[in-house]
């Protein structure tokens, strides 16, 4: 699964779509996301049909918000970078990115563990001075972390649905996905 927390991948990947020769700038959408920041509008579902750019969207959101990368240069060529206010968030932020397509197992157990499983280790390596020793799954870990060093998250999906589409998914297990994101997200104070 790789890297999800701070991971440097959209970064990389949002750079190399800005230098292709039939970039069009869409950065004005990052300045209407970051008025969402903190507000209970903070939720937003992008549906677009295939090959509309829904993942360079959220790769050029990645790439602007995450801590990890120092993008300042980039940005700062497009429109978003005429918009003092907002470059001020640049590389501001936790950013938890998956790519739910990127699937790697035969069943849905195995697909959502290895989903925590990756997160849980960027979040142990983080945040090493977090008692994780009290039970729970990634959920508590992301509460406990917020507890302790009142930091919070900002959640970017990429192909949310891809599991709908997967031939080894049950209806009972795409509830259980539901849940899973329901679980992760809603009335979260990381969030």
């Amino acid at each position: 699964m790789g890297l999800l927390l701070n991971t440097l991948s959209p970064a990389v990947l949002y750079e190399e779509m800005a230098k292709s020769t039939y970039f069009v700038d869409k950065t004005a959408f990052i300045g209407q996301m970051l008025q969402r920041i903190g507000t209970n509008g903070k939720y937003v579902c992008i549906t677009r049909p295939r090959r509309f750019g829904k993942t360079v969207m959220a790769n050029m959101l990645g790439a602007f918000l995450t801590k990890s990368a120092a993008t300042a240069k980039l940005f700062a060529q497009l429109k978003i970078g005429r918009d003092a206010e907002a470059m001020q968030h640049i590389n501001q932020y936790n950013v938890i990115y998956i790519d739910f397509s990127r699937i790697s197992s035969n069943d849905y157990q195995s697909y959502i563990d290895n989903i925590a499983e990756a997160l849980k280790n960027d979040l142990y390596k983080a945040y090493p001075d977090v008692d994780y020793r009290a039970a729970g799954g990634v959920a508590e870990d992301l509460e406990r972390i917020t507890a302790a060093t009142g930091e919070r998250f900002i959640f970017i999906f990429d192909e949310w649905d891809a599991i709908f589409h997967a031939a080894f998914i049950s209806e009972d297990d795409r509830k259980k996905y539901l849940l899973f994101l329901k679980d992760l997200l809603k009335d979260r104070v990381y969030v």
